[in-house]
């Protein structure tokens, strides 16, 4: 990637930072809105090389912390961890199949919201595990799948990415 496309991709984490704490909240389904700063974390750990990727990521971590009000420093550490194992193993993904990055988005992001329940939740059992998991953790999980394929079209065709 190019120096312009860099900062276009900064520019672009920072402006959906601000889309995902302000005006997603009006494309909320049941509650539900998909977490475009990851979707974009992992279409950079894809496409950029891993030095960029891990920037790009702290980034767009330290944005969500500080936009989100929750725990400071979890989203640091995941965002900083996916944009790195993505920006070390991209070059073993077919940029082309579709198909897989979602698959990859789908499970990163089936991983981080598992363990963000674990980390906001107060109740342990297995019944309201799976409550979660049918409410809010695969709704949430096939949500920012479908932005992270519109995103990922849109910047792939946008940047020229092949």
């Amino acid at each position: 990637m190019h120096r312009k496309e860099k900062v276009l991709l900064t520019f672009i984490i920072f402006l959906a930072a601000l889309i995902q704490s302000t005006f997603l909240d009006y494309l909320r389904i049941e509650g539900i809105k998909p977490d475009i700063l990851l979707c974009l974390v992992i279409f950079i750990g894809l496409y950029a090389e891993k030095s960029f990727s891990l920037k790009a990521g702290l980034f767009a971590g330290v944005l969500k912390d500080v936009l989100s009000g929750g725990v400071l420093g979890l989203n640091i550490l995941i965002f900083g961890l996916v944009a790195f194992f993505l920006g070390s193993y991209s070059s073993k993904v077919y940029r082309k199949n579709t198909i897989l990055q979602v698959v990859i988005c789908f499970v990163i992001t089936f991983l981080i919201s598992n363990f963000s329940y674990f980390v906001y939740s107060f109740s342990y059992s297995l019944a309201e595990y799976i409550k979660s998991l049918k409410i809010i953790i695969l709704p949430i999980t096939l949500y920012t799948c479908l932005a992270f394929y519109l995103i990922s079209l849109f910047l792939s065709r946008t940047l020229k990415i092949t």
